[in-house]
């Protein structure tokens, strides 16, 4: 055994990377719902994202075991070279960092590490607590990658559903009055749709999505003042 001997091969996670465009989005700082709507503005990105999510998922979320924890740190060991240790010395070094480190977020552990490189006083490697403690506070740019998307995909669905609204209306010949009473009931079922973790984002997504839907399907002019309140209980300032 030597310092990066593993026991037996894991499962290795699907790998589907972003396009050069859309990775620019979803790794740009500032206003996540900015980078969402841009994304979302372009059709083939949207579609990227829906094919992309559940890979960006595995990505996500998957845990730190022990192969991860030994392709993380061992893969700095150029940077901070390690003295000579016999088999048992090795075993027991490693198996401080699997207590302290196995079950975190990967992402988040390699991003941690990347965190200590950057230090001027980062002479050696981190210790298992210290690695541990800068994993759980610094953002992953993994999981900030699949919540952008998701956001995206989310977005998109409440598009889709607009424009088949639009598209029956257009079949059927619908008067205003009628559609202005649909735009307040998919109001109230988008209101309703919307996943909890989107209404945790201060319903920005919610407020523009419902706007631009009311806008669109109305000919000239206000809603109805009841129709108004409708959408103001939906969420619409």
């Amino acid at each position: 055994m030597n310092a990066l001997t593993t026991s037996s091969p894991a499962a290795k996670p699907t790998t589907l990377a972003p396009s050069p465009h859309l990775s620019a989005l979803l790794d740009r700082d500032g206003n996540p719902d900015d980078a969402c709507q841009e994304i979302a503005s372009y059709l083939a990105l949207r579609e990227e994202c829906r094919e992309i999510l559940p890979a960006l998922r595995e990505q996500a979320e998957r845990r730190a075991d022990q192969e991860g924890i030994r392709a993380v740190v061992g893969r700095r060991f150029a940077t901070y070279p390690q003295p000579e240790r016999n088999e048992g010395e090795w075993a027991a070094w490693w198996r401080d960092y699997y207590d302290a480190l196995t079950g975190l977020s990967l992402a988040s552990l390699e991003a941690a590490m990347r965190e200590w490189i950057k230090r001027s006083d980062s002479q050696f490697l981190p210790k298992p607590g210290e690695l541990r403690e800068l994993a759980l506070r610094t953002p992953s740019r993994a999981l900030q990658r699949y919540q952008r998307a998701r956001r995206v995909v989310e977005l998109s669905s409440q598009t889709q559903q607009r424009e088949r609204v639009q598209a029956d209306m257009a079949r059927r010949g619908t008067n205003a009055e009628e559609q202005r009473r649909a735009v307040a009931d998919m109001a109230r079922g988008l209101a309703g749709t919307l996943s909890e973790e989107a209404a945790k984002q201060k319903g920005a997504m919610r407020r523009q999505t419902l706007t631009h839907a009311s806008r669109c399907v109305r000919p000239e002019g206000d809603l109805t003042p009841a129709q108004a309140d409708v959408l103001r209980r939906c969420g619409i300032e």
